[in-house]
């Protein structure tokens, strides 16, 4: 029951499990294992091991395995996806106070 989209590249040794969605343009490593339900976005890197009902958002890229079931992730390299959202909140921040900065300097 498992749907891979079009573009994507599964390489040797990997084992997907069921009812799971992977989109496009996802590369996965060879020798992965993959749980049941999971969800991959679109450009997404995957080189390790994914638990049961994992989420990858788009473009990201797994580097570590997400051993915790039911976990959504994202960014590069992934991690717990109310994290990245901070990290770029931050990200922002500084990026605006950086131009701030130099104009009045």
């Amino acid at each position: 029951g498992t749907k891979i989209d079009n573009l994507t590249h599964v390489a040797h040794n990997v084992s997907i499990g069921e009812n799971g969605m992977i989109t496009g343009l996802v590369a996965i490593a060879g020798s992965i294992e993959m749980g049941d339900n999971i969800t991959i976005g679109g450009k997404s890197g995957i080189n390790a091991k994914l638990a049961n009902g994992v989420t990858v958002a788009a473009m990201s890229g797994v580097t570590k395995p997400i051993e915790k079931e039911n976990h959504v992730v994202s960014g590069f390299p992934a991690r717990d996806h109310a994290e990245e959202l901070r990290h770029q909140a931050v990200l922002k921040k500084l990026v605006e106070e950086f131009q701030k900065n130099k104009k009045e300097g």
